[in-house]
């Protein structure tokens, strides 16, 4: 059964929301009060001070923040619906100039269409979920092929990732290479120069940044995906940047169509 307060968790469970508590606080008040009738309560200034801690009789003009963080929140709902929530039978909507939110049912045929186009998620892994090939994790390693913790939870990630879609995902140390037939077999490279002699054949020196990288197949090779950063700590935020739905829908929109190409390298913010 899909109720509106069960979207709405879902809804702020989701990184559109998770990360700023005020969106989220904000958004659950607004609901609230549309939902029990008291639209007295939804008015710019009690808003303020009811969700976002604001001092009673602030003036609204001077502090604007109510009418810039329901901009904000509208976008983040419009991009939940556009994204991993493409699929949820109801919706929710906050119109402009208003602060009341509107739960509907979505149109079936939005529905049916959304079901048939692939997430970010899936656009971005594509060469791994639709070849058909082999897909194959090389980490590094800290001594004696120990594997440092921030590294093995980014690894956990991504199989996670990948048994969601239906995808296998072996992994090997890069100590273990030199015994494996690599050909037609899409890669990804964790770690660094230092620690990953196979990734070192592609990227020599150790980035000022935390980085992605695709080379795209070749004739007997597979997509090449490496995930490099200064140090092993930065390996997790850098999985979690290619696993997340809403991340790689924003980083879609920089390509053309939402396509990501075949080539391609992202630096990412400390």
């Amino acid at each position: 059964m899909h109720t509106p307060q069960q979207l709405l968790e879902r809804i702020l469970a989701s990184p559109y929301f998770r990360d700023d508590p005020r969106l989220g606080d904000l958004l659950r008040c607004i609901c609230l009060h549309t939902q029990t009738g008291h639209l007295e309560a939804l008015h710019e200034h009690d808003i303020g001070v009811e969700a976002l801690g604001m001092e009673p009789g602030y003036d609204t003009r001077e502090q604007p923040v109510v009418v810039q963080l329901v901009a904000e929140t509208r976008n983040r709902l419009q991009s939940f619906f556009q994204n991993e929530g493409r699929q949820e039978p109801l919706r929710l909507v906050i119109p402009p100039g208003e602060f009341r939110a509107f739960f509907f049912e979505a149109d079936p045929r939005e529905l049916e269409q959304a079901a048939l186009q692939p997430t970010a998620l899936e656009r971005f892994w594509a060469p791994y979920f639709q070849s058909g090939m082999r897909n194959l994790l090389i980490h590094g390693h800290s001594g004696e092929e120990s594997v440092a913790v921030s590294e093995a939870y980014a690894m956990t990630r991504l199989a996670i990732a990948f048994d969601k879609q239906g995808a296998s995902l072996l992994m090997y140390p890069a100590g273990a290479v030199e015994v494996l037939d690599l050909a037609g077999t899409n890669l990804i490279l964790t770690g660094g120069p230092a620690t990953n002699a196979v990734l070192a054949q592609f990227r020599s020196q150790t980035p000022a940044r935390a980085l992605v990288q695709r080379i795209g197949a070749e004739t007997g090779r597979g997509a090449i995906t490496i995930l490099t950063a200064p140090s092993s700590a930065d390996l997790l935020p850098i999985a979690i940047y290619v696993t997340e739905e809403a991340t790689l829908a924003r980083t879609a929109q920089r390509f053309a169509g939402g396509v990501f190409p075949p080539d391609f390298e992202l630096a990412l913010n400390p």
